[in-house]
């Protein structure tokens, strides 16, 4: 998936790239601009085709092929993040918001999105839900991450979601910290952050195979 004005040089230089999916610059300018574009249906129209997606950040590292995810019975995979109660109020989502926290709220660590399994039409199918939602265009403004977003109305409306143990044997992120060796997961996200010595010594390791 590529910004249009990149296109033409991208291609220029990379041949293994089979179908490229392309969307205006303007998706492309911030964290809040590309969550909008995950929140936004023209972004899974593109991918309708498929059962599911398989989203790399630049930063996240896949170390096993992921075909045998798509026999799991889940809307979402992602690295687990640490549990946030996150509550919609005014078709907005407060994360650990005190002011009201006498209000309902959902317990969100469903993971980041930088490394992220998902099931397209399941995802296509809670923007549309959630467009019943008071001021849900402010839901998918981009102005809350977007697996954050995801996150929650996959809760909200009952979609299939792993639990910690699952979800900590297929992608890690936050919760590489403390590792020393390389575990048995199908990849990674921000280990430049969370770990560097183990991301270190996963591209020595693979580069060398």
């Amino acid at each position: 998936m590529l910004p249009r004005s990149i296109v033409r040089d991208f291609t220029s230089n990379y041949s293994f790239v089979e179908r490229i999916v392309v969307f205006d610059d303007q998706w492309f300018q911030s964290v809040l601009t590309y969550s909008a574009l995950l929140l936004n249906e023209i972004f899974w129209e593109e991918f309708i085709r498929y059962e599911h997606i398989l989203i790399c950040h630049v930063d996240a590292i896949l170390i096993r092929n992921v075909d045998d995810l798509v026999n799991l019975p889940y809307s979402f995979l992602g690295p687990r993040l640490p549990a946030t109660k996150c509550r919609l109020i005014n078709g907005k989502i407060y994360e650990n918001y005190r002011k009201h926290f006498f209000l309902p709220y959902r317990s969100i660590e469903i993971g980041g999105g930088g490394i992220s399994f998902r099931n397209v039409r399941d995802s296509q199918e809670v923007i549309n839900k959630a467009k019943s939602l008071r001021n849900f265009s402010r839901l998918f403004s981009g102005e809350i991450n977007e697996d954050i977003v995801f996150g929650y109305l996959f809760k909200k409306y009952g979609y299939g979601l792993p639990d910690a143990k699952l979800t900590d044997s297929v992608f890690l992120e936050y919760f590489s910290r403390e590792m020393k060796e390389i575990p048995a997961v199908y990849g990674f996200h921000g280990l430049y952050r969370f770990n560097p010595i183990l991301e270190e010594k996963i591209l020595n390791t693979f580069l060398a195979s």
